[in-house]
């Protein structure tokens, strides 16, 4: 949420306020491992996708000085089980935007590799949501893997692209 409250919002947080957020990340994502999702509807968190849906989620980790990041997707059934994960380390990033793209397209492959039929892909960067759902052509720098994220969604019978505020 740092990167879309400072882009979108005018929000700055500090390298150790974003450290923070991650290494909670990684923390929950270790303990979903270690017990069942119990969903509660009213919750503001993870929601689960409609019946004979999956939800497959997608987020990046980047460093800037080192232009490297690690990007993850998780995939999940209506009932919120974990299905399968995927996590990729990237070398030679030029920026957050072109790392979130290109996870918004492994999302989209991993999911036809799946077989998955019916997906709801949510991810939390408001820039590459906005332009997957935009039936315009993507004209911008990560224009390219936009094209590739509607192609190849256009494989499944049914595709959402959602924003996730976490």
């Amino acid at each position: 949420p740092g990167r879309n409250q400072w882009i979108h919002e005018g929000r700055k947080k500090s390298g150790v306020e974003t450290a923070k957020v991650i290494k909670q990340y990684i923390h929950g994502l270790v303990e979903l491992n270690r017990k069942n999702l119990a969903l509660s509807p009213d919750s503001d968190r993870w929601r689960p996708p409609h019946l004979g849906f999956y939800k497959i989620n997608f987020d990046v980790a980047f460093d800037t000085k080192e232009n490297r990041s690690c990007s993850g997707v998780m995939f999940r059934n209506f009932k919120g089980d974990i299905l399968a994960s995927k996590t990729m380390i990237h070398e030679n990033i030029p920026s957050v935007f072109v790392v979130e793209a290109i996870d918004c397209v492994h999302a989209v492959i991993s999911g036809r590799d799946l077989g998955i039929m019916h997906a709801e892909i949510e991810g939390d960067s408001l820039t590459v949501i906005k332009k997957a759902q935009n039936t315009e052509r993507d004209k911008s720098a990560i224009g390219l893997y936009i094209h590739d994220v509607k192609n190849l969604s256009e494989g499944f019978n049914g595709c959402k692209f959602q924003y996730a505020r976490l």
